[in-house]
């Protein structure tokens, strides 16, 4: 059985998000009352730390089962779209918005500064949209799904 270069690099693309959801959800849930504390310590969304500190990790782990399942991976890959750049969003606004900024530290790369993970997660976010690109079913991008469509169209009868 052939893999093509196209389908290694979208599971390699969701074994990294993968990791970094589950782990990203661990670490949280590991330090539950770390986590909450910090996000208390947060600009815009402190006042809905208690919240927040079971929706985040909950929110990763649902990531992490539609990116391993094969028939769900794709709408897995489309929801960490939507939440890594929720995230970046976010990051990109208290960057620009205020001075102090609580430290994060306890996640995957404690070492990074808040722009270091801004661009990190900007990366991350070209990656998903790299595997969605590269994902077989794009018909966007698959230019024999693109001549069936329209050889379908002038068969029609007259």
């Amino acid at each position: 059985m052939k893999i093509s270069t196209r389908k290694i690099i979208v599971q390699l693309i969701a074994a990294l998000l993968i990791f970094l959801f589950a782990y990203a959800s661990l670490s949280k849930l590991l330090n539950f009352k770390t986590f909450r504390f910090t996000l208390g310590q947060m600009p815009v969304i402190g006042s809905y730390a208690a919240s927040a500190t079971v929706l985040i990790p909950a929110m990763n782990l649902l990531a992490v089962l539609l990116l391993l399942l094969p028939r769900t991976r794709r709408a897995g890959l489309f929801y960490s779209f939507f939440l890594l750049t929720g995230y970046t969003g976010y990051i990109g606004y208290v960057l620009l918005s205020f001075q102090q900024l609580p430290c994060s530290c306890n996640g995957i790369m404690p070492w990074l500064s808040w722009p270091q993970h801004f661009w990190l997660n900007l990366v991350i976010v070209a990656l998903i949209i790299i595997s969605l690109l590269l994902s077989k079913r794009f018909i966007a991008i698959n230019p024999s799904a693109l001549a069936n469509a329209d050889n379908r169209e002038s068969r029609k009868p007259v």
